[in-house]
């Protein structure tokens, strides 16, 4: 049993290190060694997890599902496994959206979200499993639903403290799914709440620049590319993303000197080459 621990372990920290052929090694030994004790089902279980975590992150998508269905099929049997229930419904609808298969995708989020809605304290996991329902809804073109479904997880994480990375991605979320339902000026409005959040937090410079480029987006389609102009190189100083470089440019296409359209471009080229270098 406890060599069974330590592949387990192993298994999980070669995955998070990118040696995923190792890492499978390990866990195919871990649970084989598991399958031959008993009362491991949850060990076992715990197995097929990480290994269908590990099939998400390399785009072996069915396989990552058929072993979180091996997961939860050993989860059911055991009392108090509720939220890693929920997790494996939640990994298939990863999986399920990667494939395409959206409805099938936000089923199995909607799942994950009952799972837990019936466990006391697990309010952030309910807030988690809504922003991925949003997610699901997003990949669909389901604007309207992704905007309801953020403001459901944003209510419960107003009344959870140390929330406000959570929190901004709620209101980046809407604010996105409201541009493009073209109600631009409720997008800026969420979106510039999102980045009052985001400057309260840490490590979040990728979130922040994202929603600087969005708020800069709506003001462009607003044709207000003076400002537009002006949020896009604010959000400059703090980065050179491809998604800031390139509403620079289109903004200046609109207003810009052929100087400056012609800077703008050099600057979106070495963020391309950057971001693939990365």
């Amino acid at each position: 049993r406890d060599r069974a621990g330590c592949a387990l372990a192993m298994g999980g920290a070669l995955a998070t290190t990118g040696r995923h052929t190792e890492a499978r090694r390990a866990l195919d030994m871990a649970l084989a060694t598991y399958q031959k004790l008993p009362g491991t089902e949850r060990d076992q279980a715990r197995c097929h997890t990480d290994i269908g975590a590990m099939f998400v992150e390399i785009g072996r998508y069915e396989e990552a599902i058929d072993e979180q269905e091996k997961a939860i099929s050993l989860y059911r049997r055991i009392a108090g496994s509720g939220r890693n229930q929920a997790e494996c419904e939640s990994s298939m609808g990863v999986a399920l959206s990667e494939l395409g298969w959206g409805t099938a995708a936000l089923a199995k989020q909607t799942a994950a979200f009952a799972i837990v809605e019936a466990i006391p304290g697990a309010e952030r996991d309910m807030a988690a499993y809504r922003l991925s329902m949003a997610a699901c809804l997003f990949r669909m073109g389901r604007f309207e639903e992704v905007v309801v479904e953020s403001k459901r997880a944003l209510s419960i994480l107003d009344m959870i403290p140390g929330t406000e990375h959570d929190r901004a991605r709620c209101k980046a979320n809407i604010g996105v799914a409201l541009k493009h339902l073209e109600r631009f000026d409720e997008a800026i409005v969420a979106l510039q709440e999102a980045l009052g959040d985001l400057e309260a937090t840490k490590d979040s410079e990728d979130s922040w620049g994202r929603c600087v480029a969005n708020v800069g987006d709506a003001l462009r389609k607003k044709q207000e590319f003076v400002e537009a102009i002006a949020k896009y190189r604010e959000g400059r100083t703090r980065g050179s993303a491809v998604w800031l470089c390139t509403g620079l440019a289109r903004a200046l296409e609109a207003t810009g000197t052929a100087s400056e359209l012609e800077e703008a471009a050099r600057e979106l080229l070495t963020a391309v080459s950057r971001s693939e270098k990365e």
